[in-house]
């Protein structure tokens, strides 16, 4: 009977192990797991750092890019007008790109102004009372503003005879308003003289008109009524 009772618990304890072994022998099967998952995340996860770093760079290397867009415009802008072989290019020195913001659109017919003494000898205007001629011309230009009013006229068909009243007033400004020792100057050579020069395009060439005397004042003299 004790045999017998120990036949059956030995075959039930074979049992017990032989269904148990697989448990048992699975735990370092499924550490290998752990162990082999963990090294998957972490390369993932290095992977994706790379991913975001890459990201980062790629938008930190655009907005350098955007900041510099308008300084590359600016050195096209430059070479551009160089490099070109139009003959209206260089005529206009890189038009529209002009060193004078004023004069970065053209009229196909303007003029300049300048002033001499009693002699018609030109006077350096800048030189001796540190006024140029750019600004003679738009006291002169406003001046006309009225003027071509009062004859329902465009400025440019205006004679020099009904210009000189904004000439006589200009030239008038212009010694009123200058220094002592440039008056000095002025009044060697009295009385001051203003002209004005059209000038033109044709065939390709710039071509000036004839001086016109739009303007003559000296102290004591009255101005031309408009």
């Amino acid at each position: 009977m004790r045999r017998e009772s120990q036949g059956f618990f030995t075959k039930l304890g074979n049992r017990i192990l032989w269904s148990t072994a697989p448990i048992l022998t699975a735990r370092p099967v499924c550490h290998l797991l752990f162990i082999d998952g963990a090294s998957t995340l972490r390369q993932e996860i290095s992977t994706m750092h790379n991913q975001v770093r890459l990201q980062l760079l790629g938008k930190r290397v655009l907005h350098e890019l955007r900041m510099l867009i308008p300084l590359i415009l600016l050195m096209l802008s430059c070479l551009i007008p160089k490099i070109s072989r139009g003959e209206r290019t260089q005529r206009y020195e890189f038009f529209p790109f002009s060193h004078f913001p004023m004069y970065s659109d053209f009229d196909e017919r303007d003029y300049y102004v300048y002033v001499t003494d009693g002699n018609d000898q030109p006077i350096a205007t800048e030189t001796v009372a540190a006024v140029r001629s750019t600004k003679l011309k738009k006291i002169f230009d406003t001046e006309l503003d009225s003027i071509q009013k009062k004859y329902k006229k465009r400025k440019d068909q205006l004679s020099a005879e009904q210009c000189r009243p904004g000439g006589d007033y200009t030239v008038k400004w212009l010694y009123e308003n200058a220094s002592d020792a440039a008056r000095e100057v002025f009044s060697t050579g009295m009385p001051l003289r203003l002209y004005r020069i059209y000038i033109t395009e044709e065939k390709g060439e710039l071509v000036e008109t004839p001086p016109q005397l739009v303007g003559e004042w000296s102290p004591g003299r009255k101005e031309t009524a408009q």
